[in-house]
């Protein structure tokens, strides 16, 4: 992304990661599907509580893109 600060308060511990990526879509304009939320080296799964990641007010939660795409054919 652009290195951009994002406070979130609308959520609460018991809060999933998928609706964490509900709110960032209303900031950012991305789809969920095409966020890739990392906290601690560890990549965040939209099933799981955020209470599952031990989070605080001073955590920072890196937001990635999903790039989909393959490899180029071999050229001849």
């Amino acid at each position: 992304m652009n290195g951009k600060l994002i406070t979130v308060e609308d959520l609460n511990p018991s809060s999933t990661v998928r609706q964490l990526k509900q709110l960032l879509q209303q900031h950012e304009g991305l789809a969920p599907e095409q966020q890739r939320l990392i906290v601690g080296g560890r990549h965040m799964k939209d099933e799981d509580t955020l209470d599952a990641y031990n989070l605080d007010e001073k955590t920072v939660i890196h937001l990635v893109l999903r790039l989909r795409g393959g490899l180029l054919p071999p050229k001849p």
